[in-house]
């Protein structure tokens, strides 16, 4: 596991994240998302409770991070 950066759990920083670890294709004319684009995107649908997107933004990431840390693909079962 050494030099491997795992995954933040802070909403934003695991968006800038994931960005950033996406393969070149995917990133092409794009930017990382924020949280706040993310609730935006959202609240265009309906009410949001922010509270429960930020933590399901927290579980999600802990599940990446848990699978960077037993040596498997991060997305593995996750999405």
């Amino acid at each position: 596991m050494a030099g491997v950066r795992l995954s933040p759990l802070d909403p934003d920083r695991f968006l800038a994240w994931a960005y950033w670890t996406a393969d070149e294709a995917t990133r092409a004319g794009s930017g990382p998302l924020t949280f706040s684009d993310v609730c935006w995107e959202m609240s265009r649908r309906g009410p949001v409770d922010m509270g429960d997107l930020r933590r399901s933004y927290i579980r999600l990431a802990s599940r990446v991070r848990r699978n960077q840390r037993v040596g498997l693909d991060p997305w593995a079962g996750v999405l």
